[in-house]
């Protein structure tokens, strides 16, 4: 399907489960347009800079992203609070748990606090994982935020690939969290045999100078 100027290829359609907590790895800024494209109400966790960006910053703001300072404990603390009064409420919740955009082959490390929140109350937790298919244009490399955004919105056409997992229940918010990040970097894994061989060897280049650096 065609959705803006992305071109999505997803698993299946989600049933409208209430009270959910949807958490999938972090690629780009535009992660919430792919996503929403098929959920349909939700609530994104979000770190407090993105606030600040021009254009994502106030649409954020207007569809009521919840932001969270992860350096500071308050805040860390209060969302908490947030996600488990939307919860209660019966609003899904939308979280990237890397915590920043990754442009690794795999995930970065899961930090656990919402799964706590649905460990506490056993709520269903939905794991999804997205994919661009041309990670070389479409990866989120440049530092500069406003080049970044010119090279995303002045393409005709992204691809990407997307996966709802089933819901699952647990109380142990330590195996939520690494069952969650196991699927999905298993599912990341399937959709890179996409890439094509310099594209591949083009991420490979990328990871192996982030760990000199």
């Amino acid at each position: 399907m065609i959705i803006f100027w992305n071109q999505i290829s997803s698993n299946r359609k989600l049933e409208n489960i209430k009270g959910a907590l949807y958490v999938g790895n972090h690629r780009s800024l535009i992660d919430p347009i792919i996503i929403f494209s098929q959920l349909k109400e939700a609530y994104v966790i979000s770190k407090a800079e993105v606030e600040s960006y021009p254009l994502i910053g106030i649409g954020a703001k207007m569809s009521g992203v919840i932001f969270v300072a992860r350096e500071n404990a308050e805040s860390r603390k209060n969302t908490k609070i947030e996600i488990d009064k939307a919860m209660t409420q019966q609003k899904s919740i939308v979280i990237f748990p890397e915590g920043t955009i990754s442009t690794n082959r795999k995930t970065l490390a899961f930090k656990k606090g919402s799964f706590e929140i649905a460990a506490l109350h056993n709520r269903p937790v939905i794991a999804f994982a997205h994919e661009m298919a041309n990670p070389v244009s479409d990866f989120w490399y440049l530092s500069n935020i406003l080049k970044q955004f010119y090279r995303t919105f002045s393409k005709w056409r992204t691809v990407v690939f997307l996966h709802f997992f089933n819901p699952i229940y647990n109380n142990d918010p330590l195996w939520l969290t690494s069952e969650c990040e196991y699927r999905i970097n298993q599912k990341l894994t399937e959709f890179q045999t996409n890439w094509n061989e310099s594209e591949k060897q083009y991420v490979i280049s990328v990871e192996k100078k982030e760990k000199l650096s």
